[in-house]
């Protein structure tokens, strides 16, 4: 279905609260989940596939955190297949079994099976791509890409040789193409709070701020008041992550370090009236140092300012979808808060 009324559409926003999806160009088709085999009752010899960040059918990006409840002895013993092909997932173990994200899904409908022997389960994956749109229907046009302005400051990527969309030039002024889902390559960036109160940029040479402040976690830890801020672009809107995290090291895997996360996310609306066809830009709420300051996460998407457009519809798609990514990143938070004045709610799950 391509369509929902805004009624569904905010009840989808209450689903993206616990678990949430994303994105695509067409409605795609697909069988519906089912198991492969019947399995024997004895519940040690029982797997169970279930997604994580989103519904099965509003997978968006390629790619889903996924769940395999075994028991302990069955858990090194499971093979993945996706699409009837062996596939790569890195599984932690987890109390009721196995958790990773699974990646390389096509548009459409995937199916993803968990095996050993005669003991297996499937789940049908309905994938949508990154730039949307999923249920929403047609996207607005023109749409204004607004990637070089505020905490962004980078040009759109190119995805058309020809109008319509934003044309993308550089430093010379030569037309590189143009820019139809405003799509950017995704960044992380470090700051830290001073002794001031302020953000800076932290230096990238790993050495400590003389004015760095400190913060004392609710478990009594004491540490850096230093911020890890993702910024990429999810159904043609910018999103932001942030939340507290170790001053980084030289690899690129302690992007993911969430040893300072508290496991609870605020999901930062923002209010207004607008008429859209413009991308927006990221609210400096997304970034509110005494959220941040108590070991909480905050995720935004300019599609969730009501100052960028009034489309509740695709607003509900938007959260599904960024949250979706929250997930797939980071894992499933102890729950949500959304807090949004006129541009969305308050609320908890």
């Amino acid at each position: 279905m391509r369509h929902m009324s805004a009624a569904a559409a905010w009840a989808a926003g209450v689903l993206l609260l616990s678990a949430c999806g994303g994105g695509g160009d067409s409605a795609p088709t697909g069988e519906l989940a089912r198991p492969l085999a019947a399995a024997p009752s004895d519940s040690a010899m029982t797997v169970k596939l279930s997604v994580l960040s989103s519904a099965p059918e509003f997978v968006s990006g390629g790619d889903a955190r996924i769940h395999v409840r075994a028991a302990p002895g069955l858990r090194d013993k499971l093979v993945l297949l996706l699409n009837g092909q062996p596939v790569s997932v890195t599984l932690k173990e987890v109390a009721n079994g196995l958790e990773g994200v699974v990646s390389g899904l096509r548009n459409g409908a995937n199916v993803l099976e968990v095996k050993h022997g005669n003991v297996r389960d499937a789940l049908t994956l309905t994938n949508w791509p990154i730039t949307g749109p999923m249920f929403t229907g047609p996207q607005q046009t023109p749409f204004v890409c607004t990637t070089i302005q505020g905490a962004v400051n980078r040009q759109p990527l190119v995805d058309s040789a020809t109008a319509p969309g934003y044309k993308v030039s550089n430093a010379a002024g030569a037309n590189l193409g143009y820019s139809r889902n405003c799509s950017i390559e995704t960044f992380v960036s470090y700051s830290y709070r001073n002794t001031s109160g302020a953000l800076a940029p932290l230096p990238s040479d790993g050495t400590r701020p003389a004015n760095m402040s400190t913060v004392t976690l609710a478990d009594g830890r004491v540490v850096d008041f230093v911020v890890r801020r993702e910024i990429g672009s999810i159904n043609r809107f910018l999103y932001s992550i942030a939340m507290l995290a170790p001053t980084p090291a030289a690899d690129t895997a302690a992007q993911d370090d969430t040893r300072l996360w508290n496991g609870k996310l605020l999901y930062w609306f923002q209010g207004g009236v607008a008429i859209g066809h413009s991308q927006g830009t990221v609210h400096g709420g997304s970034m509110n140092l005494d959220v941040l300051g108590q070991g909480w996460a905050i995720v935004h998407s300019s599609g969730n300012n009501t100052g960028t457009h009034y489309n509740m519809n695709l607003a509900g798609e938007t959260a599904l979808m960024t949250k979706e990514r929250f997930i797939e990143r980071y894992g499933v938070p102890l729950y949500t808060v959304g807090l949004g004045g006129s541009g969305g709610r308050s609320s908890s799950t």
